[in-house]
């Protein structure tokens, strides 16, 4: 729900290719979410999908704030 509404496609497309199990499990995205205070900053999101098989058991991964990045470009 914090993901900005249109960046919410994007996100959940990269979530589910990720989780293909045709797929090397790698998932990057790159999204603004909703501040306390009424404002949106951006993250890069890395992560990596663990199978058991052809079953997804894990992922791990972090989010790193970019937004001054985006603000510079």
């Amino acid at each position: 729900a914090r993901i900005h509404p249109e960046d919410r496609d994007t996100v959940a497309r990269a979530f589910e290719r990720a989780m293909q199990s045709d797929s090397d499990g790698a998932y990057r995205a790159e999204y603004r979410v909703a501040t306390g205070d009424g404002g949106w900053r951006w993250l890069a999101a890395v992560g990596q999908v663990f199978f058991d098989g052809e079953r997804p058991v894990r992922m791990v991964g972090t989010a790193v704030d970019i937004t001054e990045q985006k603000r510079l470009e």
